[in-house]
């Protein structure tokens, strides 16, 4: 039996094994299965006559991923792979399997970028938070502050001159005592010097932390299935928190494929208590996880 497959570097399985593209078989019916990293496989019961020399030809479907973005600000571009894909958030769209770069750029000219290695029939979502540009002073506002030039119908009148009587001292001006006390000469208090005025603080910047610097307040991992029998696994994951410890992004590392797609939607409905830097203030943070995953005998 001989095998043609689309792409050249497939594999072909049967019963379970590796085997080539040419292979001598004994009369009889055989489970085929032809897979490939980022396409949908191929599985069918092959039927093998004796005396016969068979082609079996086999063409893969690309798979397909479903992404879904959102930002804070909305409304910004969204980037594939280095070229302008047309779509603003909050957008959903799909890819083919594989490794895809997104990348979204805010309005100060910040850029929140994700490696992404989509699945087949995956579903990937992301938030990206970006700094928002600082209010402008309206134009009213800045003529409210300027000092009003004086008008004449403003000035008063001046004052008519006084008219002083003329008064003849006294022959013998009384005798004026002196008091007893000189009055107290009470002095004004002291005005403290004019400080400036405190300057708004400027959006922070997401930073990393050590996985110990956070606190999780809720979540847990999803129970996962797998035909090969009970079994353990690491999981490494890149986590992104906002300022009020909302996870904003998750990208699972190892494990790959449909298991990674299962974590990263279980990941992302994790909420955490929001990390405060030196100066007390909430801050987001991205931060390594490594979680034990315990596989469970499928029914």
């Amino acid at each position: 039996m001989h095998f043609v497959v689309e792409p050249a570097d497939a594999v072909i399985e049967l019963d379970g094994k590796r085997v080539d593209r040419d292979i001598q078989l004994a009369a009889g019916e055989y489970p085929v299965t032809v897979k490939q990293a980022g396409y949908k496989p191929w599985t069918r019961s092959v039927t093998v006559r004796g005396g016969e020399s068979q082609t079996v030809n086999v063409s893969l479907e690309r798979g397909i991923a479903h992404v879904s973005i959102d930002s804070d600000p909305r409304g910004l571009g969204v980037e594939v792979d280095g070229k302008a894909s047309g779509y603003k958030t909050p957008a959903s769209f799909d890819l083919p399997a594989g490794e895809h770069k997104l990348a979204v750029k805010g309005p100060t000219g910040e850029v929140w970028t994700e490696d992404l290695v989509a699945t087949v029939d995956g579903k990937h979502a992301f938030t990206a938070m970006l700094r928002k540009p600082e209010q402008p002073v309206a134009a009213n506002d800045k003529n409210d502050k300027k000092p009003k030039k004086p008008n004449d119908k403003d000035k008063k009148p001046p004052k008519p001159p006084e008219v002083v009587a003329e008064v003849k001292p006294p022959e013998k001006p009384p005798e004026v005592k002196p008091p007893e006390k000189p009055p107290e000469v009470v002095k004004p208090p002291e005005k403290p010097p004019a400080q400036p005025p405190a300057k708004p603080a400027g959006p922070l910047r997401t930073t990393g932390v050590a996985a110990n610097a956070v606190t999780k307040l809720s979540g847990e991992i999803p129970k996962l299935k797998s035909a090969g029998g009970e079994s353990n696994a690491d999981a490494f994951v890149k986590m992104c928190i906002d300022e009020t410890g909302k996870v904003t992004s998750v990208k699972v590392v190892r494990p790959t494929g449909a298991i990674a797609a299962e974590l990263e939607r279980a990941f992302a409905t994790w909420r955490y208590k929001p990390y405060l830097n030196k100066d007390n203030q909430a801050q987001p943070v991205c931060f390594p996880l490594q979680r034990r995953l315990v596989f469970k005998a499928g029914d």
